[in-house]
């Protein structure tokens, strides 16, 4: 069990010294969105109801409510940042993909509880991906069809 990382989100980088996990190196910035409000009540974790499901579409709101499970966002995608390297095998392998020039093997999945907008406008979330034993995080535009196994990691209630 991973308790709730109790720092807010952040992604610009204020203080040079400082930068947090999710910083974005380019002279441009992302800004909020909207975040799943269901978020606020995590306080932990617990690996066994960390599930994957169809990431929502662009057209579809983080309003909609699944009651089944819970989107997760900020806080919840730097727990799992903090935590990358205990991720449970079972969460990569079920999509594992092979890149086309490269034939390397990766897996990824997005934290779609969280939407961000890109400089300009479009709507983006960010996934982590595993490539050669590496987790990596990237940010993606929710428009882009990244395949049909490419599926949002999210909290059973």
């Amino acid at each position: 069990m991973w308790p709730i990382v109790s720092e807010p989100f952040d992604i610009a980088r204020r203080d040079p010294a400082k930068k947090p996990p999710f910083w974005h190196a380019l002279d441009y910035t992302y800004r909020f969105d909207s975040e799943d409000r269901h978020n606020r009540r995590l306080k932990e974790i617990e690996l066994g109801r960390l599930v994957l499901a169809e990431p929502l579409s662009a057209k579809e709101s983080l309003r909609i409510r699944n009651r089944n499970y819970i989107r997760l966002g900020g806080r919840a995608l730097l727990t799992l940042w903090q935590n990358r390297n205990e991720i449970p095998e079972r969460l990569w392998e079920r999509h594992e993909e092979t890149l086309p020039h490269t034939g390397a093997k990766v897996s990824s999945f997005a934290v779609d509880g969280l939407r961000i907008l890109n400089p300009h406008g479009a709507a983006c979330t960010f996934y982590l991906v595993r490539f050669g034993g590496e987790v990596r995080w990237g940010i993606t535009p929710v428009t882009y069809n990244r395949g049909p196994n490419f599926k949002a990691l999210v909290y059973l209630c």
